[in-house]
């Protein structure tokens, strides 16, 4: 279910869903982490799982040190699967985890991937302050994600960014 408004942001309730992750550290996280879970996804079966369709979810990993970041060039981001809640992989290789029912504000970024390094930081700003300013801050965050979901409608791309509410 999805309330929309008209800054474009969007309510939506998430189900208890589970979950297959997996974290990277690299110079390139994203585009190492997704290689990773796209193979395991193969081998684990997965993709085979009857009448099963994962979405695939990702979020920046803030704790990489100072030393990583500045000295190495180093961040951390992690993705994960939504797999069936009875699904039982072929091979290790993925943290196995459940995700809690949750409500989110979500703001959809069209084409993210033309000039990334200034979209995506720039909806994560417009959606973290639009949280702020409707006093929809979570009381707390343990456990909870603030994540993103490429989404592809034809021969567009979007991103649905996702920020815990209440």
């Amino acid at each position: 279910m999805a309330t929309e408004n008209p800054s474009g942001i969007r309510l939506v309730q998430m189900p208890r869903q589970r979950i297959a992750l997996y974290l990277v550290i690299s110079p390139a996280p994203e585009y190492d982490v997704s290689r990773h879970m796209e193979e395991w996804a193969l081998q684990s079966g997965l993709l085979e799982y009857p009448d099963f369709s994962p979405r695939v979810l990702g979020w920046d990993f803030p704790l990489v040190s100072k030393e990583q970041s500045e000295q190495f060039g180093l961040r951390g981001y992690v993705s994960c699967y939504t797999v069936p809640a009875s699904f039982e992989p072929a091979c290790p290789g993925a943290q196995l985890d459940w995700m809690e029912a949750d409500e989110y504000a979500v703001l959809r970024l069209k084409d993210p991937f033309a000039q990334p390094d200034q979209s995506i930081p720039a909806g994560w700003n417009r959606l973290h302050s639009w949280v702020e300013e409707n006093g929809l801050n979570p009381h707390a965050l343990a456990g909870r994600y603030c994540f993103e979901e490429v989404v592809r409608e034809g021969d567009i791309t979007y991103m649905d960014l996702y920020h815990p509410v209440h």
